[in-house]
């Protein structure tokens, strides 16, 4: 599953920039590399951007579209939504969307329905206990509960709430007319540390859930709605965000501490392992323009890297540092760069169709300062 972050949505509701982006995101790593989605966004629809939310069928209409246009008919689009866009989920079988996400969600369903795709669910079990720990059972969060839940209108009987929460899922696709369309799970997990307001939280108790989730999953099962359906599911995450701001929680869902070093063994690992190498301090890269490459490639690729979202070509302009030498290629070295460090460093990031390379000497010049991030 291949992720595209919220700040592309714009841009890809329109149908040219789908293509290219598929063209520079996609082909390049087609067919060597296993691609079944590529995921729109992060819960859009629990934003506050009704632009963004409304943009959303757009791209992922203009995605597939190009997908099909390059070949890559295999290719699933979706995006993933959170579990709070269902105003019930107790028992699963009254799971149903809100009324506001249930008009949004409508044409995307039918999109997915239409074109085979999944619909993409955050389903945390942790949030569930979280949110209300008093009446909930800590055990059937974690797969361990000896108590079943029983759901009298469904007559199925559930053994944990993550079988609960995928089944509240298609109950709420049921009830709007889209009982065909599989969910796959695209965030799961516990924290193994938070704050002293957050019940639940643990070393042992995140290591149990995802023990047990990981047990659950090579089981082959389904969930007891759709037993023969197997639920594809990714763990949230791989490693601990210990940068990122909000409760202590939402730094500690890994399963490695970013050295590398493992929180905990869930049962993932092949091999038990001893020692981690320190992770290497990442070399300081740029991106400029190759030397013989033809002005007019080079004056398309610079026009193109200022569209991007994220790419700042302002310092080229007149009266700002970086606009003289006043040449294409001065300029376009500075806008590939820019869009380079955008986009995170990749070396396809610096590509051009074959116009421009990475260097490990800043080309910073004067008071034109090349950004690196």
């Amino acid at each position: 599953m291949v992720g595209i972050g919220n700040d592309q949505i714009k841009p890809l509701a329109k149908a040219e920039y789908a293509k290219q982006w598929v063209q520079e995101n996609v082909a390049p790593f087609m067919p060597a590399t296993k691609i079944a989605y590529l995921s729109v966004g992060n819960e859009v629809i629990s934003s506050s951007d009704g632009e963004m939310i409304w943009d959303l069928q757009f791209a992922m209409q203009n995605l597939h579209d190009a997908c099909q246009h390059a070949g890559f008919s295999t290719i699933k689009v979706t995006s993933a939504h959170s579990m709070g866009l269902l105003q019930s989920s107790v028992p699963p079988s009254n799971g149903t969307f809100g009324e506001g996400a249930a008009n949004i969600l409508r044409p995307i369903l039918s999109f997915l329905a239409r074109t085979g795709s999944p619909f993409v669910a955050n389903a945390y079990p942790f949030f569930g206990y979280l949110g209300n720990p008093n009446s909930t059972n800590l055990q059937y969060a974690l797969f361990n509960s000896s108590t079943p839940h029983y759901d009298n209108v469904n007559k199925l009987t559930y053994y944990n709430m993550f079988d609960a929460q995928v089944d509240a899922v298609y109950a709420a696709m049921s009830h709007l007319g889209f009982k065909n369309v599989t969910v796959v799970v695209g965030e799961t997990g516990w924290p193994s540390a938070g704050d002293k307001y957050e019940p639940g939280v643990g070393l042992e108790n995140a290591k149990t859930f995802n023990t047990n989730l990981v047990k659950r999953l090579a089981s082959g099962k389904g969930t007891p709605l759709y037993p023969t359906r197997p639920v594809e599911t990714y763990i949230f995450a791989l490693f601990n965000e210990n940068l990122k701001a909000g409760a202590a929680s939402e730094r500690n869902y890994g399963l490695f501490k970013p050295d590398m070093s493992p929180v905990y063994e869930c049962g993932i690992m092949t091999k038990k392992t001893t020692s981690f190498p320190q992770a290497k301090i990442a070399t300081k890269e740029w991106c400029v323009v190759k030397a013989g490459a033809k002005a007019a490639d080079v004056q398309a690729a610079m026009e193109w890297a200022c569209m991007q979202v994220g790419t700042d070509c302002k310092p080229t302009q007149v009266g700002q540092p970086c606009y003289m030498p006043n040449t294409v290629v001065s300029h376009a070295s500075y806008a590939m760069n820019a869009y380079f460090q955008s986009q995170g460093r990749h070396p396809w990031n610096c590509d051009f169709k074959g116009t421009a390379m990475v260097v490990k000497k800043d080309p910073s010049y004067g008071s034109c300062t090349y950004p690196y991030k």
